[in-house]
């Protein structure tokens, strides 16, 4: 697959914002065992662009199947090191049924919170990247859209044995006419280094255009 980045996005004008708040959740059931190590591998392509040393970004990690499992939270670790020798030592959780409804109303009341290390209320864009890899068991609509209430920017990655629309619903803009918040790959897709660079550029111009619109409140 091609992607033409001048095809998708207009420039971006607004200045950058000072960080972030990046919240993984892996679909660890039963489903993505083959799968997991590319899902793990995209995690930490993703992690190594980040800015954390400098306390700008700040990176979660949750798993779940049928219920979620933190793996650490925005205020676990403090240096790019501590997060990828984490990351690298994943281990797939397991279980059945998946139940990514209740997964994102943990986060809600869980992660994108001031006590596990959210700066939601200081105005730092905060930033959900789900990666998954079947249909949901449970809705996912009023989680999703609690979510989105807060703030919180969705881009939701799923494999070709996923429920498109459902990940349109859970993404935070699904209106769009280039519906790229909502991407079916194969597992070995994760592996592809366009795929992170894609999802990265999309969170570089979301959440600049979500600081943008804060300071002008």
């Amino acid at each position: 697959m091609k992607l033409k980045m001048s095809q998708i996005f207009c420039p971006l004008v607004e200045k950058k914002p000072v960080g972030r708040d990046v919240v993984f959740l892996l679909d660890g059931s039963d489903g993505t065992r083959s799968g997991f190590p590319a899902m793990r591998d995209f995690v930490q392509r993703v992690v190594e662009t980040l800015s954390v040393d400098d306390n700008k970004d700040r990176v979660s990690v949750v798993q779940y199947s049928r219920d979620p499992a933190v793996q650490f939270y925005l205020n676990t670790y403090t240096t790019k090191g501590e997060i990828l020798d984490t990351v690298r030592g994943l281990r797939h959780k397991g279980g059945r049924p998946l139940n990514t409804g209740a997964a994102l109303q943990y986060l809600r009341d869980n992660v994108f919170t001031a006590s596990a290390g959210s700066r939601r209320l200081e105005g730092v864009p905060q930033v959900l990247i789900l990666l998954c890899g079947g249909k949901s068991f449970d809705s996912v609509d009023a989680p999703a859209s609690a979510l989105k209430q807060l703030g919180v920017l969705i881009f939701a990655i799923g494999t070709r044995s996923s429920d498109s629309r459902e990940l349109q619903n859970i993404s935070h803009d699904p209106t769009k006419e280039m519906k790229c918040d909502t991407c079916l790959v194969s597992m070995c897709a994760f592996k592809d280094r366009r795929w992170h660079d894609f999802l990265l550029l999309k969170i570089e111009v979301e959440s600049a255009r979500c600081s943008h619109r804060k300071k002008q409140k």
